[in-house]
């Protein structure tokens, strides 16, 4: 391994700190951050990497032999946009038992709002949410609504 370049577009690492100390540890690796990935282009055998300082717009060229893509955390919540209740980044808003605003409506998994985004984190929401749907639906059921 000659180096690794992390591009990251926002302006701190949002990798663990432990991730971080372990990457730094390589003692062959650059953390580029307040930058984004523009183009991508095949040259010889490897690739150039067009980087771009978000702030300022300043560019440079970067050859790579290699490239692994994280294409990063945007919710895929635009059709819910006036329907509950979103955070200022598109997270939906829920309170303890996954639920929305709406009564009746439940969210689960990486489109809510909270701290970590885990397969496992994912899963328990969606534990939660079923059971406090069910749980909706028998009452309203039960109190004939």
């Amino acid at each position: 391994m000659t180096e690794i370049t992390l591009v990251e577009a926002l302006e701190n690492c949002s990798a663990t700190e432990s991730t971080q100390v372990k990457l730094r540890s390589l003692g062959k690796a650059a953390v580029r951050t307040g930058t984004a990935v523009t183009a991508i282009a095949k040259e010889g055998n490897g690739c150039r990497v067009t980087l771009e300082k978000t702030l300022c717009g300043e560019r440079e060229g970067l050859y790579v032999d290699g490239i692994f893509v994280f294409i990063g955390q945007r919710p895929n919540t635009q059709m819910l946009r006036g329907l509950v209740e979103l955070d200022p980044h598109g997270y939906i808003i829920t309170g303890p038992n996954m639920e929305t605003n709406v009564p009746g409506v439940f969210a689960a998994g990486d489109v809510v709002q909270k701290s970590y985004r885990y397969l496992t984190t994912a899963m328990a929401d969606g534990t939660i949410a079923a059971l406090a749907a069910e749980k909706y639906l028998r009452a309203t059921q039960e109190s004939g609504t």
